[in-house]
């Protein structure tokens, strides 16, 4: 069930990094219309796989659906990153490009997914009454796709954001300022509440469930709701998973809460077992996990952002400095796929480690409610049991985020024998709690430290990060600025004093980073030959700075600097009357390009 979701999440990652410009040479057309027939060999593939492993299929479905959760997943990269058949949507619509983009490619993975079920309906091996693959494999595809509803709802107010007239949102998400990223992290916070709210009703639709129908066992149920002063619209059957033995509760005020329970796990369990099990998901709401949980996840965006101001600098120098010496790579195709990989990588992580350990605890504390309610221990002791008999005896299954039905039996057993356990847990909660929120506020507070006001100690904050952002820089990309900056002098036939031109390009690619073009870049290393003394290679480098660039793509500001300069360079007398001439030469051909586009100039 998590694994689903965790594919799922990293299918949104891979779309939401995607370049929004061609990766590829074909006419967008041709690049979707190759995708699309990849994407057919691909579904015939799921198919196939299926018949060919019908066996694992039977005995290890989980191991087969991983398979195709990663093929689907390469295929997304494929499609966004290499083929770019995505850019259709940008190319041919005006409202909502990134919308519809992002629909198709979501709908993609999940029909590839209802493929996979579809087709292996017959070697599942147990079939609910009146069940067919068509309804199987649509339960399946329901049941994940309210993990997808927040990111294409996120999406569609973008669009919708991108498109008003009555604020610049693009610049709000590059967080110039302190006001643009609090507004930004405000939205988020208040979106991600909103939806704690009002999404559950949404979500126990999608998953058709139905309320409880009369019966003692729905009678002792609603009795431990009333004892528990737990209000909540109906007790519901979770009918999308009717096949596994499982419970759940959504949402976190009365009118929007939900418990549901699968028909398997009420037909299989005794009542004392549900019982049991209802307690737990009180205990859920108790202490109140669902609440907590927004906040959790919000630290991986934090840790995130932190992670960019110590890095990104590193990061986009390093890739900026291989676009110029390994120009032949599809760095268009690379730069996004990598960072796909390293947030991709440190998501995984994150859930692994600090989700998972939260999600432990929670697990527990939720077993101890039966304490707080007076619901005899032995009935969730029970429940565990039966539920890892009627699984096929999986008592010591490990799990990532919920500790082992065996171990969970055991800490239970150990609070019977000494009661003082269930106040230390909870200590412990709350003391890890505690740590955490310090943590997360004092991470928010470094990672907001460049948009904070200049006083201490915000601004030993920002020296700090600039420290140890431009000691990383200078460390990791010495080498490469070294290369850089002899290739720079060979291609380029840079005269003088080699030492001095060679420090003064090391020194110049430092600065390479976020917003500078190559273009930039060499006027600025143009600009530094000169202060140096190196006025020929200055010049030279000018030649090449005007042959290279295309005028209609750079703003006036840069024009303007790059062209008082070349005046400048043009009336000193030191310089070669042949390298003069080049230059002019240079200067007047583009200078006549320019003006039939900025008029002004």
């Amino acid at each position: 069930m998590f694994s689903s979701i965790f594919y799922l999440i990293l299918a949104l990652l891979a779309i939401s990094l995607s370049p929004h410009e061609g990766v590829s040479n074909a006419h967008p057309w041709m690049a979707f219309f190759i995708s699309i027939s990849l994407y057919a060999l691909l579904i015939g593939l799921i198919f196939c796989q299926n018949i060919l492993f019908r066996e694992t299929l039977r005995k290890n479905r989980a191991l087969i659906l991983n398979l195709v959760n990663l093929e689907l997943l390469g295929f997304l990269i494929l499609y966004h990153y290499l083929l770019g058949g995505d850019q259709i949507f940008f190319s041919s619509f005006q409202l909502f490009p990134t919308t519809l983009q992002t629909f198709f490619s979501v709908a993609l993975f999940f029909f590839g997914l209802w493929v996979f079920h579809y087709t292996g309906f017959k070697q599942k091996r147990l079939h609910l009454p009146h069940e067919n693959a068509s309804s199987y494999a649509s339960a399946q595809v329901r049941f994940i796709f309210p993990f997808a509803i927040p990111f294409l709802l996120l999406t569609f107010l973008t669009d919708i954001f991108q498109n008003s007239s009555l604020f610049d949102f693009n610049k709000m998400q590059e967080m110039s300022t302190l006001s643009d990223t609090l507004i930004l992290l405000g939205f988020s916070l208040v979106f991600m509440l909103l939806l704690l709210l009002f999404l559950p009703p949404l979500i126990q639709w999608i998953w058709q469930c139905q309320p409880l129908e009369p019966s003692p066992l729905k009678e002792r149920l609603q009795a431990i709701c009333e004892r528990a002063g737990f209000k909540h619209p109906k007790l519901k059957t979770w009918t999308v998973m009717n096949q596994s033995m499982t419970a759940a509760i959504i949402g976190v005020v009365a009118p929007f809460r939900y418990i549901l329970f699968t028909k398997k796990l009420l037909n299989s369990l005794s009542p004392e077992a549900v019982e049991a099990i209802l307690v737990h998901e009180i205990g859920h709401s108790y202490r109140r996990h669902l609440l907590l949980y927004p906040f959790i996840l919000f630290g991986f965006i934090t840790l995130a952002g932190i992670f960019s101001l110590i890095f990104a600098q590193t990061l986009e120098n390093t890739l900026n400095l291989e676009i110029l010496l390994n120009p032949t790579f599809d760095w268009q195709l690379i730069v996004p796929l990598l960072f796909f990989l390293c947030y991709g990588a440190f998501l995984m992580l994150y859930f692994r480690y600090v989700f998972g350990f939260f999600s432990r605890l929670f697990e527990r504390q939720a077993d101890l409610h039966v304490y707080i309610l007076d619901v005899p221990p032995e009935h969730m002791i029970k429940a565990l049991d039966e539920l890892g008999v009627a699984t096929g005896h999986t008592h010591d299954h490990p799990s990532w985020h919920h500790y082992s039905i065996r171990q969970r039996i055991d800490f239970i057993n150990k609070t019977i024998q000494s009661p003082s356990v269930v106040t230390q847990h909870h200590q412990k909660v709350k003391k890890t709690l505690l740590a955490y929120f310090i943590t997360l506020l004092v991470g928010i507070i470094l990672f907001l430290s460049p948009w904070l006001p200049n006083v201490f100690p915000f601004s030993k904050i920002q020296e700090t990060f600039s420290s140890i952002s431009n000691g990383l820089n200078q460390s990791w990309n010495a080498s490469l600025r070294n290369d850089l900056a002899q290739q720079y002098q060979n291609d380029y036939q840079l005269t003088g004093h080699s030492e001095i031109i060679q420090k003064t390009l090391e020194n110049t690619f430092e600065s390479f980073d976020r917003g500078r073009t190559v273009e930039e870049i060499n006027l600025i290393a143009s600009q530094r030959l000169y202060k140096a003394g190196e006025v020929s290679a200055s010049a030279t480098l000018l030649i090449q700075l005007w042959h290279q660039i295309s005028p209609n793509h750079y703003p006036e500001l840069f024009l303007e600097h790059l062209t008082k300069f070349t005046v400048f360079i043009l009336q000193q007398p030191s310089i070669n009357p042949e390298k003069i001439q080049r230059l002019q030469q240079e200067y007047e051909k583009k200078m006549a390009i320019i003006k039939t586009f900025k008029k002004d100039i």
